[in-house]
């Protein structure tokens, strides 16, 4: 027996018409996506199709949700859940469109603002299942490698966009997010998302408590508005040469050691300094990290190195404030979950519009995934898509017909798994 004839497996192929569906973990999601009432709402505020033959918007919106949970990474991947006829079966969805009939969908004026409301309402019925009332935002900047021709260069020097992005701290919620040309500056619009975020949490009956940012939200502007609505800030500080004043004001008796969340002392030293832009603003505090500068040249002789946390919480310490103000890292992770994840570092359009509208159809996708945490196992709150991917949504099942009733078949050793969760989605539901 040769080499070749050794590696063929000892079994058959042949074709059936069973409806069979490897994907019926998927069922969860849009049974969650019901009880938030996304599905119904998406049925409401977009306009029926003028056409029996067209396509509407809410098969449209679920199937593309459906294909970035499942992992989809381009538009073109919606095929496969059209080949997947057990879960539309499950699922409801009559008629999967195709990519040019959802490049269409993608380029109707006013998709973009129907979408914000759809985020908007999704998002305050995520932050009740989670008992959410004070919220700490991280706010950032990203930036998505394009080759289309309308993609503009980027601060990098690469072809491309840059969305700006906020996420409640916790959970990964994205509360906003504003696809933007590759050669908007980061600190563009930052203002401006905050204040957004902070109108439509109020309608909520919530509270925007703490927001977190790197230097692009460090402007008089945004400080004047969290100063304003009682919103506590930490951004890091440009070196701009008043902040580096600033810093050698501070006496050497006022330097402390800097201990780590363990209480291990680490090798930087923190102090805090009153600062303010000028005379006619609110005055906040700088909290200053330095260490010890490893590459002294002509060009930098100063010993130590800096890192500047300009804050309006005036009752912590400066070493909670520096610990708190670091977790703000935890965005970066979001934003990869959110563009490895679920597909949204690949740009399907020319259009900055089209792609602004498909960008806000990823972030439906992301904060359902983030929503249907809630009534899973501890063990898996924390987990990324791709974890959920491999336990939850690739899942073998058989749908077949009976009585009127679609019944999902699946082996045993999933159906408690499964169960567990459709009763937690169906006592939190009420249903």
């Amino acid at each position: 027996m040769n080499s070749i004839q050794q590696t063929i497996l000892p079994f058959q192929l042949k074709k059936t018409n069973d409806c069979i569906t490897s994907r019926s973990g998927l069922a969860i999601y849009l049974e969650a996506a019901i009880g938030f009432g996304l599905t119904k709402k998406i049925k409401e505020i977009f306009p029926r199709s003028g056409s029996n033959r067209g396509h509407n918007a809410h098969d449209i919106i679920m199937s593309l949700i459906l294909m970035m949970l499942a992992g989809g990474q381009h538009m073109n991947d919606i095929r496969e859940i059209a080949q997947d006829k057990g879960l539309l079966k499950v699922c409801g969805i009559k008629k999967v469109p195709s990519p040019d009939a959802i490049a269409r969908f993608l380029s109707k004026k006013n998709n973009l603002r129907l979408f914000n409301f759809i985020i908007e309402y999704l998002n305050n019925q995520i932050l009740k299942q989670m008992s959410l009332n004070e919220l700490t935002v991280d706010i950032d900047a990203t930036l998505i490698e394009s080759n289309k021709q309308n993609a503009a260069i980027t601060y990098k020097g690469f072809k491309g966009y840059c969305p700006l992005l906020s996420f409640e701290a916790s959970s990964g919620l994205c509360l906003a997010g504003k696809f933007r040309d590759g050669n908007e500056s980061p600190s563009s619009g930052v203002t401006e998302q905050i204040k957004y975020i902070n109108r439509y949490l109020k309608k909520f009956k919530k509270q925007l408590k703490y927001v977190r940012s790197d230097s692009a939200a460090y402007n008089h502007k945004f400080f004047d508005f969290c100063f304003e609505n009682g919103i506590i800030f930490t951004v890091t500080a440009d070196h701009d040469s008043a902040v580096i004043s600033a810093i050698k004001s501070i006496l050497e008796s006022e330097w402390k050691p800097l201990f780590d969340e363990d209480g291990v002392k680490t090798d930087r030293e923190y102090a805090t300094t009153v600062h303010a832009f000028n005379a006619n603003t609110n005055a906040f505090t700088l909290v200053v990290q330095r260490w010890k500068n490893p590459q002294m040249n002509l060009f930098e002789p100063d010993k130590y190195c800096y890192h500047v946390i300009a804050t309006n919480d005036f009752n912590s310490d400066g070493r909670d404030i520096i610990l708190f103000h670091n977790k703000r890292g935890n965005a970066e992770n979001y934003i990869k979950e959110l563009k490895c994840g679920f597909g949204l570092e690949n740009i399907p359009t020319g259009q900055l519009y089209s792609n602004a509208v498909y960008f806000a159809i990823g972030l439906l996708a992301l904060n359902l995934a983030v929503g249907v945490k809630e009534f899973l196992p501890q063990d898996f709150k924390k987990s990324t898509i791709a974890t959920l991917r491999f336990y939850l949504i690739l899942i073998p099942g058989k749908v077949i017909l009976h009585g009127r009733q679609i019944i999902l078949k699946m082996q045993k050793r999933f159906l408690e798994f499964i169960s567990s969760i459709r009763r937690n989605i169906a006592l939190a539901f009420k249903i």
